[in-house]
């Protein structure tokens, strides 16, 4: 019974995945979101990475968002580099070396929970491009697509077959990045709409 329960919690994951991320994808299409492709290339190579390691660690339907997630970030990056954000600078260029330096660590550590420590790292270094881009432009982000993954990570969290810091770590990091730069978003378009008042 406690499977059947962690398994249709693992469909909602899965369903919300799906209808956060499918907006978002529309709106880089589009040209209204402009995704920074640093961010969006090591999100979805570490989101590859943490699924693994979540299967390889019994995590059962807790890991069917992150599959679900993969798939559509991999069209998304494929839009960003058409229509997201061009604006790279020297910053962004280290950041991403740093991310992208965790994917070799992973590699050579055997030990699951310094993968997903290494992996948690990365991604929450992958946050900072699209932060300094949202500083300036807080409307070419999707507000909306931050603030239900706050939502959706912390409810994969209760859907774990195996709770354990391994299967938990990454999900838990998910939550804080997005809530964080959703309230970023938020704050940034106040005080431009309140500059734009002046």
């Amino acid at each position: 019974m406690n499977f059947l329960n962690n398994e249709i919690i693992g469909t909602i994951t899965v369903i919300a995945a799906i209808v956060t991320y499918l907006p978002y994808l529309r709106d880089t299409i589009r040209g209204k979101v402009k995704p920074h492709p640093f961010s969006w290339t090591i999100w979805v190579l570490l989101t590859a990475i943490a699924y693994i390691v979540q299967v390889i660690d019994g995590a059962g339907p807790g890991a069917w968002m992150n599959a679900a997630v993969l798939a559509i970030c991999v069209f998304i990056i494929i839009c960003s580099f058409k229509n997201g954000f061009k604006n790279i600078t020297l910053f962004d260029k280290v950041v991403f070396g740093i991310g992208l330096a965790s994917i070799p660590l992973w590699i050579v550590t055997s030990d699951p929970l310094w993968s997903v420590i290494l992996v948690s790292f990365a991604n929450t270094i992958a946050y900072i491009p699209t932060f300094r881009k949202s500083y300036n432009k807080p409307h070419e982000e999707a507000l909306y697509l931050y603030s239900i993954n706050l939502f959706r990570h912390g409810l994969s969290i209760t859907a774990l077959a195996n709770f354990a810091l391994t299967t938990a770590l990454f999900p838990a990091v998910l939550s804080i990045n997005n809530g964080a730069l959703a309230i970023f978003l938020i704050i940034r378009r106040y005080q431009l709409r309140s500059v734009g008042k002046k």
